[in-house]
Order: structure tokens, then sequence, then C-alpha cells
């Protein structure tokens, strides 16, 4: 099979929706995703490639990542996480995860995007372990404060929510 690449916009978002129907065999909000891909307060966005197959033109998969903005020692970097990295079934063990991680790594990079971080599940975790990633730790310890934009003050302030950091011991 053969396949051509796009990156993901608000014009093709919906393919990212039938992917995750497909694999999770559940739809998820298109304007959640639409917000996560483009956040204001980032500076970037759409940073994630989605692969279709050439001959039918249906998606196969899609990579990606979440832009945000961390603040350490008084300076602001940009940094992402890892979205939901998804293959449809039909289009599975083709090579298609290792060609949108490294198109995604490519454009984080020509962004200037400082950290990548995520949190795989049982399916991708392998694949990024192989992809030269390390786990050193089940959780990270940050003390101090963390300077949040105001989008996350409000959101946690309305609907009273808290964000932990915790060290393992």
């Amino acid at each position: 099979m053969s396949y051509f690449i796009e990156r993901i916009s608000e014009r093709n978002i919906d393919a990212f929706v039938k992917i995750m129907e497909a694999s999770w065999g559940k739809i998820p909000s298109r304007n959640y995703y639409l917000n996560k891909f483009n956040p204001d307060y980032a500076g970037i966005k759409n940073i994630g490639f989605i692969a279709f197959d050439s001959v039918s033109k249906n998606p196969a998969a899609f990579h990606g990542v979440f832009p945000q903005i961390m603040n350490f020692n008084k300076t602001d970097f940009v940094v992402a996480q890892l979205s939901d990295t998804v293959t449809h079934p039909e289009h599975r063990r083709k090579g298609l995860f290792k060609l949108l991680f490294e198109k995604t790594l490519e454009l984080c990079k020509k962004e200037n995007i400082s950290l990548i971080y995520g949190f795989p599940n049982q399916s991708s975790y392998p694949g990024y372990i192989k992809f030269g990633w390390s786990h050193p730790y089940n959780s990270i310890a940050i003390n101090g404060k963390i300077k949040m934009s105001l989008h996350n003050k409000i959101h946690r302030k309305v609907l009273n929510r808290n964000f932990y950091f915790v060290q393992e011991k």
C-alpha cells in the first residue's frame, strides 16, 4: 500500500475523528481536538500528521502533539504533550507509526519546541522505547509554583480542578 501525508488542520480534523472511531470504537469531540491542536496561548498550532491511503483516500494513521507553554526559572518555553497516536486497524504493521513520529519530530524541531513528553498507552509504549525515548521515572517531582496561562487558571477555577505533580520514592 502507498500513502500520502497531510499536516493536521481544521480542514482534515474529521479524518482524525474517523481513525479514532475505527480504532477505539468511540467518536471523540471534534471541537475538543480542534482546541487541543490549536492553543491560542502557545503561538503554534497543528503539530501532527495524518496518513491517507493513496487509493481509497481514507485516513489510515495519525501522530502529533499538543503545544503548551512551560515556565522554568522565569523563562517561557514551548513544549508539547504527545497526543492520541492512532492507526486504523486495516493499516497497522505498515510502518506508519514510525513515519508519522519522525515527521512530527521534524516539525517540532522546526517550530522550536523545547521538550516533548507523554504518557503512552500499552500499544504505543514499545514503539516510543524503540525510537529512543526513555522512561527514567514513573512520575516526576516538581517543587514550587508552576506558572499557568490565564486560560488554564480560568479553566481550573471554573471546573475546580487541581493539578498534582507527584514524585515516586
